[in-house]
Order: C-alpha cells, then sequence, then structure tokens
C-alpha cells in the first residue's frame, strides 16, 4: 500500500555484495549461524522492570497539588479580530529558554488562520499573498487530510488558528504544547493553538518558509491526537508532512552516510539534522508500504508512543508484520532502494554509504546504538564465504 504516489524516475543500480550490521532490541548484530562450541546465552528476565509512566497530565499534576477542588477560570481570551489591531503575545527564546513578552499585529485574517507579525516588521503584499495561498490552497488542506485536525475550535474557542511571526532566537519555527493550557497550569501560555515561525530568518512565502509552516503544523495536530508522543515519532511525521504539503523532501544524507546513527534515541546535546533526516526518511518508507486509506491518520492517532504505537498501528490496519521487522526491510532498502518491491522508494533516490570493507580474512570490530544500522561491503572471495559474528545479543 501507497500513499505518496509518483512515477519511479530511478534506474536500476549495480548489485554490490554487501552483509548489513544492523542493530535492534531483538538483534544487536547480524545474523549468523554461531559457531559450534557456543553455548546458547541465558535468557536474562528482570523481574524488577517498571512499568510504563503514565501520560503526563497538568491538569491532574494541578489538581494534586492545589487541592482537591481547585478553580480553573474561563480560558477564553479576549481576541479582536480586526486587521490592524495588537495583541501581546509571550515568546521563547529558545537558545537560553527564556519567556518574554512581544506586541503584535494582525495583518490578515484568512478562513483557517490570523496572521500576526511583530510590531513594525515590513511585511510585502505579495510575499503575504504568497505564505497565504500556500497555506490556505495546499499546507491546511493536506496536513488536515492526512494527519487529521488541530484541536478546534480548541482552548480559546476560536476555529482559526494564529500563525505568530516574530525574529525568534535559535530556531525557525516552533510548537509550543503550553499553549494549549490554561495560565493557571502553564503560565506562559498564550491560550491559543499557535505555530511560531521566525522573520526575518525566514523569508515570507518561499519554498522554505512552507516548508517550516508544514512540519509545525503537524505538531500542532500531533499534539491534539496524542500529545505525549515520542520525538522521534513525531519529528518523523513533520518532515513527511513537508512532502505531503507538496513541498518536497528535507534533506536525509546526513544519515545514510558511513556512521551509524539511532533511528530511535537521539543526542540530548549536539547536531540534529542527521536525526530528523532519518526519522523523516523512515517515516517515508512507512508512508509509502504501511499506510492506511492512503494516510497516516491512524499512526497521529494511536494513544501508545514509540515502537509499540506503531506496533499497534500495524496491528489495527491489518498488516502482519512488526517494527523490527519493517526497520530491517527499510535498512535495506536504503541501500538498494530497487525499482520496486518493498526494499524501494517510488519517489526518493536513496543511497546509504558503505561503512567498513570485510575482505578475506579479515575481522571489523564495530560499536552501534540500538537501531542503527552499519553497512559492511564483503570483497575479494569467490567460493563458499563463512561470517562469525561474536558479541552480546542483548543490550542493557
Amino acid at each position: 500500500m501507497a500513499s505518496l504516489q509518483f512515477p519511479s524516475h530511478k534506474q536500476k543500480k549495480d548489485s554490490i555484495k554487501i552483509a548489513p550490521l544492523i542493530s535492534t532490541a531483538e538483534a544487536p548484530g547480524i545474523k549468523v549461524d554461531p559457531a559450534p562450541s557456543a553455548d546458547p546465552a541465558p535468557v536474562i528476565v528482570d523481574e524488577n522492570k517498571f512499568s510504563a509512566a503514565p501520560d503526563r497530565d497538568l491538569y491532574k499534576l494541578a489538581s494534586e497539588l492545589l487541592g482537591d477542588k481547585p478553580s480553573f477560570t474561563d480560558s477564553k481570551i479576549d481576541v479582536n479580530p480586526i486587521v490592524g489591531s495588537v495583541s501581546t503575545f509571550w515568546l521563547l527564546d529558545l537558545q537560553n529558554l527564556l519567556p518574554y513578552q512581544s506586541d503584535l499585529e494582525l495583518k490578515a485574517m484568512t478562513p483557517n488562520a490570523y496572521w500576526y507579525f511583530e510590531t513594525g516588521t515590513e511585511v510585502e503584499p505579495d510575499d503575504l499573498r504568497k505564505a497565504i495561498k500556500g497555506f490556505e490552497d495546499m499546507i491546511y488542506p493536506k496536513v488536515s487530510n492526512y494527519f487529521g485536525e488541530e484541536w478546534r475550535p480548541g482552548i480559546d474557542d476560536d476555529p482559526r488558528l494564529f500563525l505568530v511571526h516574530a525574529p525568534l532566537n535559535g530556531v525557525a519555527g516552533y510548537f509550543s504544547s503550553g499553549d494549549e493550557h490554561t495560565r493557571q497550569v502553564a503560565p506562559f501560555s498564550n491560550q491559543r493553538e499557535i505555530v511560531y515561525l521566525s522573520i526575518p530568518g525566514l523569508k515570507l512565502g518561499t519554498y522554505n518558509y512552507l516548508q517550516v509552516l508544514s512540519h509545525e503544523l503537524q505538531h500542532l495536530v500531533h499534539w491534539n491526537h496524542d500529545p505525549t508522543e515520542e520525538t522521534w515519532v513525531n519529528e518523523g511525521l513533520s518532515e513527511l508532512s513537508v512532502a505531503v504539503s507538496g513541498f518536497g523532501h528535507r534533506p536525509f544524507t546526513g544519515f545514510t552516510d558511513k556512521f551509524a546513527k539511532s533511528l530511535v534515541h537521539w543526542p540530548l546535546n549536539g547536531g540534529l539534522s542527521a536525526y530528523y533526516g532519518g526519522a523523516g526518511l523512515f517515516m517515508h518508507y512507512m508512508a509509502e508500504h504501511y499506510s492506511s486509506d492512503g494516510t497516516l491518520m491512524g499512526l497521529s492517532s494511536e494513544e501508545a508512543n514509540g515502537i509499540e504505537g506503531i506496533n499497534n498501528y500495524l496491528q489495527d490496519a491489518g498488516f502482519n508484520t512488526t517494527f523490527n521487522k519493517i526497520f530491517g526491510d527499510w535498512a535495506i532498502a536504503n541501500l538498494l532502494d530497487e525499482n520496486a518491491g518493498i526494499y524501494s522508494y517510488s519517489n526518493l533516490d536513496v543511497q546509504s554509504k558503505i561503512g567498513k570493507i570485510l575482505e578475506r580474512e579479515s575481522s571489523v570490530t564495530s560499536s552501534l546504538p540500538e537501531y542503527s544500522v552499519e553497512y559492511w561491503e564483503v570483497k575479494d572471495f569467490d567460493s563458499k564465504l563463512t561470517l562469525q559474528f561474536e558479541g552480546d545479543i542483548t543490550t542493557s
């Protein structure tokens, strides 16, 4: 099953001999027949394993802290939907993790959005028209049809969402789930459905601007259906949202280089662009081979998170497979990218790089994070080949 249908433009690739080293929870390395003298490793059962923590509920936490019957005032805010009016918004300096306030002027009001800009911003009418057309004609209907709708009319009892444009420090755009809560539980909440976009960091109405808007809108939608989703799934779907909206595929080559990176475990610090690319690439693969009724709305609305959520989605959609099986097929597809079939992309050219060369009577040592892939090319042999793997069969 496929949702992103494009004519294939690939030429048949030359075959190469490879041995993919795949690290998953079930298989930390390449599967080979064990040496005859090797004893099977014992199965370790952790009887003290903690059950999954409940989803974070700010209202419940506030109720427990404030008493049995806390009083939350009506979250509806005063909005003057008149072009030219000015409202004060909380903004976030994400580089320094500081909230601050700024005055913004309403420049336009369209069927699905209010368009606010920091006071004093020069907005070119043609640029604004391009942005409005891209949002109203492409992004909003396509994202809604593919992933679902945002909370509507939402916390502010207004069916339109707010597109807030201001100079943002360290980020091209963001969505803050705090805005979906009252100020009694989230003091810096704007109590509206909002996507924030960095102007002049982004040029209004351009391709890049519309890509960022598509990405952030998916986050707004996803929060409504599954507010506690794991980062890699949520960001991967937002990267897919860019393509769904008709604005191409963001770069993924940082993920497919020769250095193994985990799909599911992201570093707390450092560059993340390669991880965004990998998560987006995986969701492109899911969209092409495992969409349901042409969308991934079922995955977006699945309450379980991460791998568990994907497995639940696959089962509910009638696919007789699991995340671990798909991960292995995806790893092969990222190297071979055949013209058709499970090891292919119809609308992307993907070519992972070989990590290491394994030659006759040689050995290779690797240490891979969970759910990552390293590709080995096996060279210089013309008869039967024996590969032996040594390493732990479980991860800690």
